[in-house]
């Protein structure tokens, strides 16, 4: 079991469990089959946890990538959504 931390409520979990987040020319990516390469960082997909979403600044410093505003947006958006139709 490989354990990883969601980026929103910050509980540790198995990667299983969460969805993994890369950056590719400053866009967001959900890496559904987890091996896109580079640096990634995970979210539960849970409502509460989408709802919590980090702002741009702190999904830059995990990623250690610059990001692109509009797609980040349009990603979160696409995200929250998602979430709805789940609970």
């Amino acid at each position: 079991m490989v354990v990883r931390m969601c980026i929103a409520c910050r509980e540790r979990d198995d990667k299983e469990n969460l969805i993994r987040i890369v950056v590719e020319n400053g866009i967001l990516l959900e890496d559904k089959e987890k091996l896109l390469p580079g640096r990634g960082m995970h979210i539960h997909d849970k409502h509460s946890c989408i709802l919590k979403f980090p702002v741009k600044e702190r999904i830059e410093k995990a990623l250690r990538a610059k990001i692109k505003e509009e797609p980040l947006n349009f990603f979160r958006a696409e995200l929250l959504q998602r979430s709805f139709r789940i609970v």
